[in-house]
């Protein structure tokens, strides 16, 4: 028995300090109303008299507690020893304690609820009246027996409902608890059965789902240990799976369970296993396919030959729908991160997000989209892991030379390959092999897209890692400045929103010439699904389009920042990709390292015009 936080804090005041303290002091202590003070009063008087202890009151002069010198002493050590015990004095949590009183014991009264929570028997009542209220909607009642016992009044599956929803809240420390007639030894056995039955199916399912399995059998077998059964299930099929696990967790526990109960579990939770067996649903993997297939030709990464993405992403969507179609949604607790750290992937999900509610009719939330956008990642992992730059040596040293020109590449660089060496005579042959990079000896031209870079002394170490940053940097600034950005795109704007600064930027890009309204409004819509702000003081609006001809990205300068969805903002890229034009997606790449030097943003913001912007971008390591 113990008290809850503010009466603890109440006697023990009233135990250090002699003498009368009025409702004022006391309120004041424990931030409440002096109203509170006199309900508080009454409960621990309830709580202290067994140790023939009262506080008393005396109009206009307040409480004082009154105890015999022979029991204070007890009364001491009582409240030391609960000093340290943190108690949840929430209506709540009083509710959960009273349900668990009534679900594990037979013999409760009134007085026996009080005594349990150390409360007057009129604020058992009006705890008792409020539960009630609380039950109603599980077809449950709490009743009076003919003993003057508190029982609840219902049928044994809206028990079990009630007992399941307030579990599913709780910590395991507290599910534990909950079960009275379960031992711990119990509860590790039947957790080890149901992980080992899933894995002999090939069945991973979600921490949610594993845990709302694990409770329907726990609150089944304490219910078997009182001989509550459940009714009769009609027209229902056992699931092997769960047939399986019921079947072996009786064993090992020597809880005997019916085929009633089995058909129970089930009716409740077969369908949820079932959702993660692989369906034969055709439009749904035509669906994956299509969208992966468009994804390759954004990329050019070859998603579909990656039999793990296609079948996970096909899973997740199924489980997706399946939620959806219930109401239900799942928060992903990453979800700022997964939008700061994977900003192309996230937006390949948003895209996928866009078809599906065309072709399904349901909406992705942010959260959904960043579950989508870490299988994308995931996919990009695997690729880094089995593919390697491509490196091409041009060397007219001779195979020495070259050998150990490769050695110095192989050593020095793990994610490099080199996939030839090839004299100057050769040139032509070597570039059909398509290399990411050709390293060259010879100071010669060489004409090809290819990143190139020269090396003059092959025994410099440096060299290499210098010149390649170099080329690869170089590439991407003369695309940016090149193709992407033109002045009349930058703009110094004055607005109190996000869509009024997309309108704005927009009706300027349109009367310009460099897109249309459709392709405006996709940017908008995209921003409904999943906001663009991603921290300082940045946002970028974007879509990736087939109704744009040539790709741009326009520049907004905001006088004084703007909230935008979670973030300030003041500087705004909005960028138009067409759709076909796969590398740019390395610009966007090449935007966001400048967005996360914090120094060059604020260059920017100050120096507000087009050619100190385009030297600070292309400035920017």
């Amino acid at each position: 028995m113990s008290l809850d936080n503010k009466k603890h804090n109440i006697l023990s005041h009233m135990l250090t300090e002699e003498g009368y303290r009025t409702s004022e002091e006391l309120s004041m202590l424990i931030k409440v109303s002096p109203r509170t003070i006199m309900r508080y009063i009454k409960d621990i008087n309830y709580s202290i008299r067994r140790f023939n202890a009262e506080i008393i009151s005396s109009k206009g002069i307040g409480y004082l507690l009154q105890v015999p010198e022979k029991d204070r002493k007890n009364l001491k050590e009582w409240v030391n020893t609960i000093s340290d015990q943190h108690v949840d004095d929430s209506e709540e949590k009083r509710n959960e304690i009273i349900i668990k009183a009534l679900y594990n014991h037979s013999n409760n009264t009134v007085e026996a609820i009080g005594e349990l929570l150390c409360l007057s028997i009129p604020r058992v009542i009006q705890l008792l009246d409020s539960l009630k209220k609380e039950i109603k909607p599980y077809d449950l009642k709490i009743i009076v027996d003919k003993k003057r016992r508190l029982v609840f009044a219902g049928l044994e599956k809206d028990i079990r409902t009630l007992i399941l929803d307030i579990l599913l809240e709780v910590s395991e420390d507290r599910v534990l608890s909950f079960f009275e007639n379960l031992s711990a030894s119990e509860v590790v056995e039947i957790n080890g059965v149901i992980q080992k039955k899933l894995a002999e199916n090939n069945l991973i399912i979600s921490d949610f789902d594993f845990r709302l399995l694990k409770l329907e059998i726990l609150i089944m077998l304490s219910r078997c240990k009182k001989n509550k059964s459940i009714s009769p299930q009609q027209q229902i099929v056992t699931d092997k799976i769960i047939s399986s696990i019921i079947a072996e967790i009786s064993f090992v526990t020597g809880i005997h369970v019916n085929l009633d109960e089995m058909n129970y579990i089930s009716a409740e939770i077969g369908g949820i296993l079932n959702s993660y067996r692989l369906s034969s649903d055709n439009e749904l993997s035509i669906f994956v396919d299509e969208m992966l297939h468009q994804f390759e030709r954004i990329t050019g990464n070859r998603y579909l030959e990656d039999e793990h993405l296609v079948n996970s992403l096909k899973l997740h969507l199924e489980l997706f729908l399946k939620r959806s179609r219930k109401g239900v949604e799942i928060s992903n607790p990453i979800i700022a991160q997964i939008k700061k750290n994977l900003p192309m992937d996230f937006d390949l999900a948003a895209l996928m997000g866009m078809q599906i509610e065309k072709r399904f009719k349901v909406k992705l939330c942010e959260h959904e989209i960043g579950f989508i956008t870490l299988h994308l990642a995931s996919f990009e992992e695997r690729r880094k892991s089995r593919e390697k730059k491509r490196i091409m040596i041009i060397c007219h040293y001779g195979m020495g030379s070259s050998q150990l020109l490769k050695e110095k590449i192989m050593s020095r660089f793990e994610d490099y390959s080199v996939v030839g060496v090839y004299p100057v005579a050769f040139l032509d042959v070597a570039l059909k092999l398509e290399a990411d990079i050709i390293i060259t000896t010879v100071d010669v031209e060489i004409r090809t897209n290819t990143p190139v870079i020269f090396v003059e002394n092959i025994f410099t170490n440096e060299v290499f890692d210098l010149l390649e940053q170099n080329a690869l940097k170089q590439s991407k600034i003369e695309k940016i400045s090149g193709n992407l950005f033109h002045p009349e795109n930058f703009n110094i704007i004055s607005a109190s929103s996000k869509e009024e600064i997309i309108n704005i930027m927009g009706l300027k890009l349109i009367k310009n010439g460099f897109t249309n309204e459709r392709v405006i409004e996709e940017v908008l819509d995209r921003e409904k699904m999943a906001s663009t702000d991603i921290g300082n003081l940045v946002a970028i609006p974007h879509t990736l389009s087939s109704y744009q001809d040539k790709s741009f990205i326009s520049v907004g300068l905001l006088e004084s920042p703007v909230y935008w969805t979670k973030e300030n903002v003041q500087l705004v890229f909005l960028v138009c990709f067409n759709r076909e034009d796969r590398e740019n997606l390395d610009i966007f790449k090449y935007l966001y390292n400048f967005i996360k030097d914090e120094g060059a943003v604020k260059s920017m913001i100050r120096f507000s015009n087009f050619e100190s912007f385009m030297k600070i971008l292309k400035n920017v390591q």
